[in-house]
């Protein structure tokens, strides 16, 4: 593909206002192993030329792909930090975003048939059902993507996911089964487990409902956390804090029976649940709600007025009033 016309598409998308789900397909198409060099001088053109703003927020992005990048493996050869005071506020927040992702997404995920990578993308609103090459079993929630190598061969099956998914991994005690979020690595040899690792939440959770799972995380220096059934694990990205508690697993994992079902979730979490299932945006104050842990439990058929009728019960404080396709929380 002609360079100039790699970077004229990466400048399009990184200056308009388009769908999450378009967006979604952009950045798996710029981390594709085709014309990798060209997309790589485009991205390195578009940075230099940007101007000195930067924000708090950006500069703190800033640090976790810095870290990220010392601590991974396998990143950009020629992609440096040199000038990063250059980057303008608005550019480097998707910028972070895309070489996050393909930092994320290790090399070994990559080598698949012919270098080709299976890419699943749920829309909002949508709940998918997919069987790998060895048969096992993923649901994956509205608004997720997973990805993995086209021939999912090799000494392990690595998939990397944002998102939520449910996985009934089909047993190999040859190849380990390994689930890479931007926080966390799962691993699996035959068993029933679920991972929530949304890139919007605070938080990245492990839920197993049968066999054993072994979670690691980036700030572990020893072993990984071992789960057994009905335990749910969850690492706050913000805080760098593990916990760990019993959960009914199995009835958290209806959600791919239309169920929403919260069991001591926080505010946001919640509200980012119903966002995706509704394809609505919810504009609240999230510091509000920010020491707040909920249980609560939606039927498939409910509507969002219901929904929200029923938040109003659990949070008394709480009011809110629907404009087009926004609700707002006062």
């Amino acid at each position: 593909m002609d360079k100039e016309f790699i970077q004229s598409i990466i400048r399009r998308f990184f200056n308009s206002n388009v769908t999450k789900e378009l967006m979604l397909k952009f950045q798996y198409w710029l981390i594709h192993p085709d014309d990798k060099e060209a997309k790589q001088d485009a991205m390195c053109a578009i940075w230099k030329e940007q101007s000195n703003a930067a924000t708090a927020t950006t500069l703190a992005g800033l640090e976790q792909l810095s870290h990220q990048i010392r601590t991974d493996r396998k990143i950009y050869p020629r992609f440096t930090l040199h000038g990063l005071s250059r980057v303008a506020a608005i550019l480097l927040l998707p910028l972070i975003g895309a070489v996050l992702s393909f930092l994320l997404l290790d090399n070994k995920v990559m080598d698949g048939k012919n270098g080709q990578l299976v890419e699943v993308i749920v829309p909002e609103g949508e709940i998918k059902q997919v069987i790998l090459p060895d048969s096992s079993l993923i649901w994956l929630n509205s608004g997720s993507v997973l990805l993995y190598a086209g021939d999912f061969k090799g000494s392990e099956r690595r998939l990397f996911l944002t998102g939520e998914a449910r996985f009934e991994v089909a047993k190999d005690k040859k190849r380990p089964f390994i689930v890479k979020t931007r926080y966390m690595e799962v691993e699996a040899l035959g068993t029933i487990f679920n991972v929530n690792a949304y890139e919007k939440n605070n938080q990245t959770n492990v839920t197993l409902e049968e066999g054993l799972v072994q979670v690691d995380l980036p700030m572990q220096t020893d072993g990984g956390y071992l789960l057994t059934p009905d335990q749910q694990l969850t690492y706050n990205h913000r805080l760098r804090q593990v916990t760990t508690r019993n959960v009914d697993a199995r009835q958290l994992a209806r959600w791919r029976e239309g169920y929403m079902i919260f069991d001591k979730a926080s505010f946001d979490d919640i509200i980012h649940a119903i966002e995706n299932r509704f394809r609505i945006a919810v504009d609240y104050d999230s510091h509000r709600y920010a020491d707040g842990c909920y249980s609560v439990k939606f039927m498939p058929d409910e509507n969002i007025e219901h929904v929200f009728s029923i938040l109003q019960i659990l949070i008394p404080d709480l009011e809110w009033k629907r404009e087009n396709d926004k609700i707002i929380i006062n």
